[in-house]
């Protein structure tokens, strides 16, 4: 059986670095949001945190939403934070109105969510991306 790869275009390449651009934002934003540390552990070893999502990446409404993250050690804290030990820590640590912000994009469409909002994806990154860097800039 041949291996088929998809032709890596321009368009494909600059879409792939604004993902990644979002997704440091994001990790940043993280960060700040819980105070530089991980959230298991306390490790501010700032080299050695990972943002896991509380809402899996898949969901594109929460995917770059700081609230949807919690800092965690590289290896054992973010390891942990899949298992039901670390479900249950998450509970206790993160505030109920988070958890019940989340829950309310949790199992929205993304479309009917950018229909509702009469936004174009474009439009709603850009929101994003802006809603980013004002929270990272009045946090420093």
């Amino acid at each position: 059986m041949a291996i088929v790869y998809k032709k890596v275009t321009k368009k494909t390449k600059k879409k792939r670095n604004k993902d990644r651009y979002m997704q440091m934002l994001w990790r940043q934003a993280v960060l700040k949001f819980w105070g530089m540390k991980c959230v298991f552990c306390g490790n501010p070893d700032i080299l050695g945190l990972e943002a896991h999502h509380l809402v899996k990446r898949k969901n594109k409404i929460l995917r770059h939403d700081y609230r949807n993250g919690i800092p965690l050690c590289k290896y054992g804290c973010h390891a942990e934070a899949d298992t039901l030990e670390g479900m249950q820590k998450i509970q206790k640590i993160v505030p109920k109105a988070q958890i019940v912000y989340l829950k309310t994009f949790e199992k929205m469409n993304y479309k009917d969510f950018l229909i509702d909002r009469q936004m174009t994806n474009l439009e709603y990154m850009k929101e994003m991306k802006q809603e980013l860097n004002e929270f990272i800039k009045s946090n420093d």
